[in-house]
C-alpha cells in the first residue's frame, strides 16, 4: 500500500506502510537493516580479532608459518559454506562467519537471526580467548 503526495513545487514523495521490501523501505526496516548491519560487523570484528590472536607470535614462534596458518583458517572457513550439505556436525569447529554470509536469505525475524547469531559469535570468540590465554599461560610454565 502507497501513499503519493505532493511535498513542494514538484516534488513527489512515495510512502509505503508496513513492511515491504525493495527500494520503498519504510523507516521500521531501516532501522532494523542497520540493527542487522551494526551487530554483524560487531560480531565478525570480534571474530577476527580471536581468531588472529591464536595466530600471534606468543603462539606460533615464525612469522610465515603465522600468516599461512591464518589464512588458511579463513579460507577454510568462507570454503565451509560447500560444507553444509554433506558435513553440518563440521561447521560447529569453525567460525559462524558463513551464517552471517547467508543473513539475506531470512525475510522474516532477521534481527532474532542476528541476534542469535551475534550471541553463537561472542560465545565462539569468548572461547578462542580463552584457549589463546590457557596457550600462553601454559608456554610460560
Amino acid at each position: 500500500m502507497c501513499e503519493i503526495y505532493k511535498e513542494g513545487g514538484n516534488h513527489f514523495v512515495i510512502r509505503t506502510k508496513g513492511n515491504t521490501k525493495g527500494l520503498w523501505q519504510t523507516t521500521d526496516t531501516k532501522r532494523h537493516s542497520f540493527i542487522t548491519g551494526l551487530l554483524a560487523h560487531f560480531s565478525l570484528s570480534i571474530l577476527g580479532i580471536s581468531i588472529a590472536t591464536l595466530f600471534t607470535r606468543n603462539i606460533i614462534k615464525k612469522a610465515s608459518t603465522a600468516w599461512l596458518s591464518l589464512s588458511f583458517v579463513l579460507l577454510i572457513t568462507i570454503a565451509s559454506i560447500r560444507l553444509k550439505k554433506e558435513m553440518p556436525e563440521l561447521l560447529w569447529v569453525f567460525p559462524p562467519i558463513n551464517s552471517f554470509l547467508m543473513l539475506g536469505q531470512y525475510e522474516h525475524h532477521l534481527l532474532v537471526h542476528v541476534l542469535w547469531l551475534t550471541a553463537w559469535a561472542l560465545i565462539y570468540s569468548l572461547l578462542l580467548i580463552t584457549l589463546f590465554l590457557f596457550l600462553v599461560q601454559k608456554k610460560r610454565f
